[in-house]
């Protein structure tokens, strides 16, 4: 048996075990400290990227800002805050008709939409312009009119028609409840 030990030198096979392991364990650390550097060098890069959209947008503001101002800006800029400036004229229409739509009003500063009955906006503070009906006497008239045209005095139901009516339901329901009868009798 002992000749069985010294063949199989097991020491030297529990020294390679723990060689590799430990080899192992490290390949393990270095690539969990490659990726936890790795991702946080990505994570730095979004920041620094979202930071220059920010700024990109800033300075697109600032030329539109200029443009509506009045100030002088390139031709191709211009343009383009034409195009801005068209696009924001279809959305406040947009929202007009939506607040039309819904029976609500619209700010006439800041364009957010307004419940029935608001004094003030609650978004700029604003006072809410009543806006008044523009009804012309004629077509008051004219709905008048066409109402009376319309009402005869046989279209008034009076309570003797009403009975009539219940009399002949309940009549029907009897004679549906006697045919009833008749199938579950046969």
């Amino acid at each position: 048996m002992s000749n069985l030990f010294e063949r199989l030198n097991l020491e030297e096979v529990g020294k390679k075990i723990s060689d590799t392991l430990t080899e192992t364990a490290g390949t393990v650390g270095k690539k969990t400290e490659e990726i936890v550097s790795v991702q946080k060098l990505k994570s730095q890069i979004r920041t620094l990227q979202r930071s220059n959209e920010r700024e990109y947008m800033d300075i697109g503001k600032m030329i539109y800002e200029k443009f509506q101002s009045g100030g002088e800006i390139s031709g191709e800029y211009a343009a383009i805050c034409e195009e801005i400036q068209k696009r924001e004229q279809e959305i406040e229409d947009a929202m007009k008709q939506i607040a039309e739509i819904k029976g609500i009003g619209v700010c006439s500063n800041c364009q957010t939409a307004l419940d029935k009955g608001m004094a003030f906006c609650p978004t700029c503070g604003q006072k809410v312009e009543k806006q008044p009906y523009d009804v012309d006497a004629e077509d008051v008239e004219e709905v008048d009119s066409e109402l009376e045209d319309d009402f005869e005095p046989e279209d008034v139901v009076t309570e003797e028609i009403v009975e009539e009516a219940e009399a002949a339901a309940e009549t029907e329901e009897t004679a549906e409840e006697a045919e009833a009868s008749e199938k579950d009798g046969e």
